[in-house]
């Protein structure tokens, strides 16, 4: 057996071993504890394969973050026009704040 297909089965396998214990030392578990514990067994199954999933889907949103961002920011695309436009409206605004006199160069 696959060390991750065991990993998905250890919380049922928990619950029937407790179940099982349960019976033979003449115990008696309700049927909303039974219930409640099959329901924290089920959880725990779906938590384990999420987390085993999880690096796998990092990857690939990192790898999708690269594209749009290589895309999106290339000469000529829609984000380097943006960036520009808004580069552009920060220096204008700079210009009116501050005195023109400041800023004059003279060429001899």
């Amino acid at each position: 057996m696959q060390p991750q297909a065991l990993a998905l089965k250890l919380p049922l396998l928990r619950l029937k071993a407790l179940t099982t214990r349960a019976v033979q030392d003449g115990g008696f578990l309700s049927a909303i504890e039974a219930a409640a514990a099959q329901r924290r067994a089920k959880t725990a199954a779906r938590l384990a394969r999420l987390r085993a999933i999880a690096p796998l889907v990092g990857r690939i949103r990192r790898f999708l973050m690269l594209i749009h961002d290589t895309v999106h920011f290339r000469p000529g695309g829609l984000g380097q026009k943006r960036c520009r436009e808004d580069f552009e409206s920060r220096c204008d605004a700079m210009r009116l704040k501050t005195s023109p006199l400041e800023y004059t160069v003279t060429v001899a």
